[in-house]
């Protein structure tokens, strides 16, 4: 057997070869191919088991995953009763005065018995077109009872600036009653109503199935397994008639040192305006700022113990996608590293022969080949 000599220029090709290959195709199936992307966020949202988590595991993950920082927002609100004025806490409203009885306030989630769930967040985004921070609140409504036909479309929310207040200081309380009287009257002064939470990644060759988070406890004859968690919005405040005399454009929540609020049902019909002879308070509540802007929030995320984390920000690098992506990466790279292993080595042993053996070789060949035609000719 002939022996192998070295030589650096093959060998460097070869190992080039070898990782160039593998980089390659390693960076391909993590950055470009959008088909594993797709795996993840089906993954993360639980696409094709639902139940592999809980609705409120759904809602964190849901926010941690598109806000830039997020938090519980537990303390900034208090809930009240609309017909007692009770205030909500850890311990089962009893109350013979109470439009809901058994409602409960603890850890950051409203109940309100037979009716739903309420979990607040406080979530900023950043806005490139503006190159600032969005700071807003969402109130998810999960563990529906579906005892109306379109009890989560005809959700509304409401809130007017201050707290207390009396018939000289038109604020609060006393402005929440105007508002309130005027969607009665039809006059429709502005609320917020719900949205369905989605994410879909849209890559380059390939895009995924809407992403929703799924309300698992959802009860009452209209309820499906597949029901979704919408969430009421909180981007404007609500304005009297007297407001709309001297206010050119209503405030976020944020904006306000404090606020107080309604949460309101509008009928039964499926409707995009309110149905005011329906209308049916369901709780009412105050807000106290806590922040007086996104950058603060933000901020707070480096403070220990202050309630704020920092989100991924639909990246999905930051949510996971890594460590999801490995072992399938690791596979491909090893695979992809036999292949060309053999190539390369192919390649190398090409180059084993010097220049002389080959041009003898060559010589040796067409000497043969003229042989063979000379006895042809004879």
């Amino acid at each position: 057997m002939k022996r192998l000599q070295f030589k650096l220029i093959p060998f460097i090709i070869s190992v080039l070869i070898v990782v160039v290959s593998v980089t390659g195709i390693c960076l391909y199936a993590y950055k470009g191919y959008d088909t594993n992307k797709i795996r993840f966020v089906n993954s993360y949202f639980n696409y094709e088991d639902h139940s592999a988590q809980s609705t409120e595991e759904q809602i964190k993950n849901y926010t941690k995953f598109s806000s830039a920082y997020y938090s519980v927002p537990a303390d900034e609100f208090k809930f009240t009763d609309v017909k007692s004025g009770f205030e909500y806490n850890e311990t089962a409203s009893q109350n013979s005065k109470n439009f809901i009885d058994g409602a409960t306030y603890a850890n950051g989630v409203l109940h309100l018995e037979g009716w739903f769930d309420i979990a607040p967040y406080a979530v900023t985004t950043y806005n490139s077109d503006t190159q600032d921070w969005v700071y807003s609140y969402y109130f998810y409504v999960y563990n529906v009872n579906y005892k109306y036909a379109s009890l989560i479309n005809n959700l509304y929310f409401c809130f007017v600036d201050g707290i207390g207040g009396d018939e000289d200081n038109f604020v609060g309380t006393y402005k929440l009653n105007a508002v309130i009287e005027e969607f009665k009257e039809d006059k429709y002064p502005g609320a917020n109503g719900t949205n369905l939470p989605t994410y879909t990644y849209n890559g380059k060759n390939a895009s995924s199935y809407a992403m929703y988070i799924y309300d698992l406890n959802a009860t009452g004859s209209f309820a499906e397994k597949d029901d979704k968690v919408y969430r009421l919005i909180s981007l404007s405040e609500t304005l009297s008639t007297s407001d709309k005399e001297t206010l050119t454009e209503s405030r976020w929540l944020y904006q306000m040192k404090n606020a107080t609020f309604s949460i309101f049902y509008s009928g039964e019909e499926s409707s995009s305006s309110i149905s005011p002879e329906n209308l049916i308070e369901i709780v009412r509540g105050t807000y106290t700022s806590k922040y007086e802007k996104g950058s603060d929030f933000n901020a707070a995320a480096s403070v220990k113990d202050s309630g704020v984390y920092e989100g991924y920000a639909e990246d999905l690098n930051k949510a996971g996608y890594g460590k999801f992506i490995f072992t399938r990466i690791l596979i491909t790279g090893l695979i992809t590293f036999a292949i060309s292993g053999v190539l390369a080595v192919l390649f190398y042993l090409i180059w084993q022969d010097s220049p002389e053996e080959a041009e003898e070789r060559k010589q040796y060949k067409l000497e043969k080949k003229k042989r063979k035609q000379r006895k042809a000719d004879n």
